[in-house]
């Protein structure tokens, strides 16, 4: 939670909320773009968007023409989360 008791604004302060660094056994296991695009049920194209955005976290490996990148499932799990929307009224 943010320190007025609201829901983290954006994943970095969601993520960030726990605080320090994470033990390596206790890290998830980073997604590859398709995977992500496939449990977000969206093109791979969408997800670097997201990514380009700050909607989810993109984690780049490598430097140069071999950069690869990663989604850190934790940030489609944040991002979801801030994406559902109540029921509406009358349904």
């Amino acid at each position: 939670m943010a320190d007025d008791g609201t829901a983290p604004a954006t994943t970095r302060e969601a993520l960030s909320e726990g605080g320090g660094m994470v033990a390596p056994a206790s890290l998830p296991r980073l997604m590859r773009i398709d995977e992500a695009a496939d449990c977000l049920q969206v093109g791979e194209g969408h997800v670097r968007k997201l990514g380009a955005r700050g909607e989810i976290l993109l984690v780049s490996i490598g430097a140069g023409k071999r950069t690869i990148l990663r989604v850190d499932p934790r940030s489609i799990e944040a991002f979801i989360r801030r994406r559902v929307r109540p029921p509406r009224a009358g349904r």
